[in-house]
């Protein structure tokens, strides 16, 4: 059996339910998991799903605030690291500008998350 067979079996199993729509990238079933996201097994991926042009900012701002912040904390990570490393006062205070700005992002990405 492919994978992406065991994956749609896995998710039936873990109370998903097939939804009559196909993926719009591969055509496989659609699922729908049980916290509500829709889901291609195929893919391996959510799946946003729109009745209509409009919908489509207000879909993708969730999806793109996620990423953001995901990309955002890396980011973190890595300028954790150099902070650590570096010795000159001058790098150093750069550096601290970098954690900062992004720190910010974070807490307006956080804040609008908590309106929305």
């Amino acid at each position: 059996m492919g994978e992406d067979l065991k994956r749609m079996a896995e998710l039936l199993k873990t109370g998903a339910s097939m939804l009559e729509e196909a993926c719009p990238q591969c055509g496989s079933p659609l699922f729908k998991l049980t916290s509500g996201e829709v889901y291609c097994a195929k893919c391996d991926r959510k799946v946003l799903i729109v009745k209509s042009d409009e919908e489509v900012p207000s879909a993708l701002t969730p999806m793109a605030l996620s990423t953001l912040e995901e990309t955002l904390t890396v980011n973190l990570q890595r300028l954790e690291k150099a902070v650590r490393a570096e010795t000159s006062p001058e790098a150093l205070e750069g550096l601290l500008k970098l954690v900062n700005s992004h720190l910010e992002a974070l807490e307006r990405i956080r804040r609008i998350r908590r309106q929305s």
